[in-house]
């Protein structure tokens, strides 16, 4: 089984995040399997945005029926929603043991219109 594994910028308390997150991703054919906090950044992340301490986590999204397949079209699909809310700093593509198995240049990290407070 592939995974979507997306690094986030966030503010949040950890389970309004959760909350936050699994409503954008539950509208898709993905669900979030798991969130993990990786670190914590105590500058200003971007000028327009969070201006204390925020937390990266890393963040495991799966499709929802574990014979589809994740492609990069509902991987767009569900970062399209997730940079609407959130800075994503990293994406990568993983099979069930972990494992990288590539970053698409189409899904490179890009700055998102806001951040979620």
């Amino acid at each position: 089984m592939q995974a979507l594994q997306i690094s986030i910028v966030s503010a949040d308390e950890a389970p309004a995040f959760c909350r936050q997150l699994s409503a954008l991703v539950n509208h898709t054919p993905m669900h979030l399997a798991r969130v993990l906090e990786t670190a914590v950044q105590v500058y200003p992340v971007r000028l327009d945005s969070i201006t204390g301490q925020a937390t990266v986590r890393t963040c495991e999204l799966r499709m929802r029926h574990a014979q589809a397949d994740l492609t990069e079209d509902v991987a767009e699909r569900v970062l399209a929603r997730v940079r609407a809310c959130y800075e994503v700093t990293e994406v990568r593509f993983t099979t069930s043991s972990g494992s990288p198995t590539a970053t698409s240049p189409s899904t490179a990290t890009s700055p998102s219109t806001a951040t979620a407070a």
